[in-house]
């Protein structure tokens, strides 16, 4: 099936240490005091990627390649 503008492409697959790296530089965490909304609004998007990422990953790539 062809891509076209109403169905996106399919998630390509994401190293398992590359989650890992993404997981920890933007944590799923509530606003610090003294944040900006911008900053909030920034950090929000950053973490909706990495779900985004994780949620489309197949199981069977999520394996750490030392383990095979």
């Amino acid at each position: 099936m062809a891509w076209t503008a109403k169905m996106p492409p399919p998630c390509p697959p994401v190293p398992e240490a590359l989650l890992t790296y993404l997981d920890a530089m933007f944590p799923n965490q509530c606003a610090r005091e003294g944040d900006t909304p911008e900053q909030i609004w920034i950090a929000a998007g950053a973490r909706k990627v990495v779900d985004h990422l994780k949620a489309h990953q197949p199981d069977e790539f999520l394996v750490n390649p030392g383990d095979l």
